[in-house]
């Protein structure tokens, strides 16, 4: 049977296209039994990679059945193992009415799924390096950051829980926008009992005087809460509001501000939150390693159900770097150092255009569809991670070399497999017909990070920078030029 031969993928960890084969599950008896001795398969299983691609894949066959099916199927638990799915909460599902029971069951697998791939995180994170409680040294700290260009894309290859089972990889290129870190962070003591969490360019601020009351803090200063509560449980390790009152001789204010709208795809958030990290950690003359900055990062992030991996946080070091993490240590990429001399910046990055397009992108739950199809190992998903992977040696290769037509190309290329992953969700109308137009006037190009917006990268033909130019102001009159330029040291 389909469904068995399903399970026995799963259970083997085989490469068969799950994707393909539930084409066969035509009838919603099968996709019913199916799922059945999915969630069997997730109850005998103690592996938590292995339970939460069961999780992938019970939600993509739940959005296969019809609305008549899930009526039927919601109101029949035998199927569906009740004691399994009342453990998600906690709660008696049959105090729910009907019509709402069957979202409630595909939120219900998001969040053990996010669940377990936080449990991961923890599983592979280095051990904090705190054997006893920090002390306060200093009064002030600032730190300023540049943000990242992704010459070569990681796609989701530094994502769990792909990377906590493949290679991955990408190229970053650390810079600063318009002569200036785009970046900083400011936490301060304060001289009264009082939390203060600020971000400048947002104009947003909050003050709290118990750890309890972030709880509510807005959703844009998330972040920072962490921050804090990191600082409070794991390096002043506190018992209670007096403790942290006490070893900080007071209160504390952490401010950030950057200088470029959200959603550029330049890894903003992401650098924020590790400049905040490595801030409170200079407030309590504390160095964290570069794998444990990664971890806790990407724990943060997934925590706060925001997604994303290591990639845009390699972007606080400076040099041209092809990153490669593998399975075994999926927040220690390994580090190479690509050389950049004069001419290489002259005869490369001065051919490289960066525009803020003024699209907004679309950022929530992104990935999400993306994971789920490599869960179900799409032949079309795995050949386009492989894909882009594959790329960022060649692009370490025509840099190297000097060569933009190469590196246009990449860009090109990169940027193909990443519809075909993204399912096209990476770009728009306005983007298509920006690249098409531009085509005439550039080696290649690509849009920075997820896609569907924020900023975009051309590498222009010889002598064509300012026709270049006027075509981009043409498609897209409120497009952004920044003036960006390499931080190699």
């Amino acid at each position: 049977m389909i469904e068995e031969k399903i399970v026995e993928a799963l259970r083997m960890d085989n490469s068969l296209d799950i994707k393909q084969v539930c084409q066969s599950l035509s009838k919603p008896d099968g996709i019913i039994n199916c799922i059945a001795k999915l969630v069997e398969l997730y109850a005998q299983s103690s592996d938590i990679l292995k339970k939460n691609r069961c999780l992938s894949i019970i939600i993509y066959l739940l959005d296969l059945l019809d609305n008549a099916t899930q009526k039927h199927l919601v109101s029949d638990f035998k199927l569906f193992h009740e004691k399994f799915f009342r453990s998600l909460y906690g709660i008696d599902w049959n105090n729910y009415r009907q019509p709402v029971i069957f979202q409630d069951l595909i939120r219900a697998c998001r969040s053990l799924s996010h669940e377990l791939l936080r449990k991961k995180i923890v599983e592979m994170c280095p051990k904090p390096p705190l054997d006893k409680p920090g002390t306060i040294r200093s009064q002030l700290e600032r730190y300023g950051s540049p943000v990242r260009l992704d010459l070569g894309m990681g796609g989701i290859s530094d994502i769990p829980p792909y990377c906590f089972e493949q290679w991955g990889s990408c190229v970053n290129l650390p810079v600063k926008i318009n002569g200036n870190f785009p970046i900083n962070v400011t936490v301060e003591r304060l001289h009264k009992p009082i939390i203060r969490l600020e971000s400048k360019d947002l104009d947003l601020k909050g003050e709290f005087t118990t750890i309890n009351q972030m709880d509510n803090v807005d959703e844009f200063l998330k972040f920072h809460k962490e921050v804090v509560q990191f600082l409070y449980d794991q390096m002043l390790m506190c018992d209670s509001i007096d403790d942290f009152w006490r070893a900080l001789d007071v209160g504390i204010r952490l401010s950030t501000s950057s200088s470029l709208p959200v959603g550029t795809g330049l890894g903003v958030s992401s650098l924020l939150l590790s400049c905040m990290f490595k801030s409170v950690a200079r407030l309590c003359d504390f160095q964290p390693t570069d794998d444990f900055l990664y971890s806790l990062c990407v724990f943060v992030e997934n925590v706060l159900e925001v997604g994303g991996g290591w990639e845009d946080i390699g972007g606080i070091y400076p040099g041209i770097r092809l990153m490669k993490a593998n399975p075994a240590r999926p927040f220690s990429p390994e580090i190479d150092r690509i050389d950049c001399d004069e001419a290489t910046k002259r005869e490369v990055f001065d051919r490289i255009v960066l525009i803020y397009t003024g699209i907004q992108k679309i950022r929530r739950n992104f990935f999400e569809p993306i994971l789920v199809n490599y869960a179900l190992r799409d032949k079309m998903t795995l050949d386009a991670i492989n894909s882009i992977n594959a790329i960022n040696s060649e692009i370490k290769t025509a840099i190297i070399k000097r060569d933009k037509e190469h590196l246009g190309d990449c860009f090109w290329r990169q940027w193909e497999a990443w519809k075909v992953l993204s399912e096209n969700r990476c770009t728009n109308t306005q983007i298509d017909e920006l690249f098409e137009s531009v085509k005439p006037y550039v080696y290649g190009a690509r849009v920075n990070g997820a896609g569907s917006g924020g900023c975009a990268m051309f590498v222009a033909r010889d002598d064509t920078k300012k026709a270049l130019v006027t075509e981009i102001r043409r498609v897209l009159p409120k497009a952004e030029f920044y003036k960006w330029e390499p931080v190699l040291e």
